[in-house]
């Protein structure tokens, strides 16, 4: 879990970079803005998993 979410932590600071959004073209922009969709999902489905075996 503390691997998705510093995956996580690390899309969301590049993407919060204007600097990264302006120069960066569109499609890495987007990949890099589902692989961040991507990573939260995976750590709330394994924070749901852990509070159901908790």
């Amino acid at each position: 879990m503390g691997k998705c979410e510093a995956e996580a932590k690390k899309i969301a600071a590049k993407l919060a970079n204007a600097d990264f959004i302006a120069r960066a073209p569109e499609e890495v922009v987007e990949e890099n803005r589902e692989r961040l969709a991507e990573a939260q999902g995976r750590a709330e489905r394994l924070s749901a998993a852990l509070a159901r075996l908790g």
